[in-house]
């Protein structure tokens, strides 16, 4: 009698244990390489824009800060490294004076694969920090009275960032969070006016700032 006792405490205990391991939403480890593999991504966020200030007639065009849309596109090599390129545009929208502000990045970027982050059934948290080589295009308007109604300007520099993202769905889509800091030179653009070549926009040396949140599938 008392065995059986035993025998059914113990079925009991058993059966509420599993029950409990079932409906837990934990502990899915990810297998080596769930998160190789190519991926993109559509962003949008706010970007430091004080730069375009008009020389001649100290005029500031835009805003201080910008709106910002475009994409990224990488590929993970293994699971923590993947290489990265990616594209924002800015422009205030104005009907004239209007700018054209282009950010061009290609470098690598580092998750950190952490078993409490990744353990998750429906979600990967995965922290990064990333690198990059930053090309930049800027149309900005020049005077009123110059001889083209607008000035090319590029620069160059490095990029770091970082954020976080989350894989949901068995791994298919990617969200992300993060900042980036770019040191750009750029260097000095000139206008005509009355026959006479001045400054139009200096030479800078310049740390900037992006913030971005992107959305995006992962294959």
């Amino acid at each position: 009698m008392k065995n059986s006792c035993k025998c059914s405490l113990t079925f009991c205990i058993l059966h509420f244990a599993l029950c409990i391991l079932h409906s837990a939403p934990t502990f899915a480890r990810p297998l080596s390489g769930f998160h190789e593999g190519p991926y993109l991504q559509f962003v949008t966020g706010i970007r430091d824009a004080s730069f375009d200030t008009e020389q001649s007639t100290n005029t500031v065009h835009g805003h201080d800060q910008e709106a910002l849309f475009g994409f990224i596109f990488g590929w993970n090599l293994t699971d923590p490294w993947a290489v990265e390129l990616s594209g924002h545009y800015s422009s205030p929208g104005l009907i004239t004076n209007q700018e054209h502000l282009i950010n061009v990045r290609l470098g690598t970027k580092w998750s950190w694969i952490n078993n409490a982050l990744t353990d998750f059934r429906s979600v990967r948290i995965l922290p990064y920090l990333s690198a990059a080589g930053l090309a930049q295009v800027n149309v900005l308007p020049t005077a009123p009275t110059a001889s083209a109604p607008r000035a090319l300007q590029w620069g160059i520099g490095p990029s770091v960032g970082a954020g976080v993202s989350g894989l949901f769905f068995h791994d298919a889509v990617y969200l992300s969070i993060g900042g980036l800091g770019d040191l750009v030179w750029r260097p000095e653009r000139t206008q005509t006016i009355a026959g006479i070549t001045t400054t139009a926009y200096r030479s800078t040396l310049d740390l900037e700032w992006t913030a971005i949140a992107a959305f995006g599938v992962h294959f």
